[in-house]
């Protein structure tokens, strides 16, 4: 409702019949107003399902939207692929810098993935320097390679302090949805192998479950860190 005032106000409103020779006569009820109290309650959801730090929703609000995205994609079928990453030189900027730079670095990896070609997508922060990404816009699932170059490209960050530069990427890891059959575990299982095997050939690298080719940043060295 708006007040009179102006302000938009939530209300509850309680009320009943009142019956006159057994035929309506009138409405007898109130209007309760529920506006602090419903944003307290907003305010306890967020920040069970949120990160503090990042911002990006926290692992218990990923498991849950991954549960409904693939259910959704299985009964109308269309496409979901899931992106587990690490982040490369992470340790060297807590390391180096102390940990109030590295939660700088990852403040700005959680911006960056709210943007660009990841604004469609579905972003998390599962703890430390561990992100996922699910993504369901068709033509990303459809070109998935080309969709982790996308966010290999824009996951880059540096931080500089006292003249002294350290750069952080992402290793990426891409599991795709390709029947009933891939259950939440068996994803979650085949992403996290395809980031295991693009660690070993190149970390800021991506790795496709499947697929044999390494997916390369278009711009940049790799970082070994």
């Amino acid at each position: 409702m708006i007040a009179a005032d102006g302000r938009l106000r939530r209300v509850r409103s309680i009320g009943e019949i009142e019956f006159r020779h057994e035929r309506p006569a009138a409405i007898i009820g109130v209007f309760q107003d529920v506006t602090d109290r419903h944003l307290r309650e907003e305010e306890l959801r967020h920040s069970a399902s949120t990160d503090s730090l990042s911002g990006l929703p926290n692992r218990a609000s990923f498991e849950q939207r991954f549960a409904e995205t693939l259910a959704a994609s299985k009964s109308q079928r269309e496409p979901v692929a899931l992106l587990l990453m690490d982040l490369d030189g992470f340790k060297a900027v807590n390391d180096s810098f102390g940990h109030a730079a590295g939660d700088e670095i990852l403040k700005a990896i959680a911006q960056r993935m709210r943007a660009g070609s990841m604004a469609n997508a579905f972003p998390a922060r599962l703890g430390g320097d561990e992100f996922a990404l699910l993504v369901t816009r068709p033509r990303d699932c459809a070109d998935l390679g080309a969709y982790v170059q996308q966010v290999l490209d824009q996951l880059q960050v540096s931080i500089t302090q006292d003249g002294e530069t350290r750069a952080v990427s992402a290793t990426v890891g891409a599991a795709l949805a390709d029947g009933p059959d891939a259950t939440q575990m068996e994803l979650m299982r085949r992403a996290d192998l395809a980031l295991y095997q693009a660690k070993r050939h190149l970390r800021g690298s991506g790795r496709i479950f499947g697929l044999d080719t390494p997916i390369l940043r278009a711009s940049a060295d790799a970082i070994q860190a």
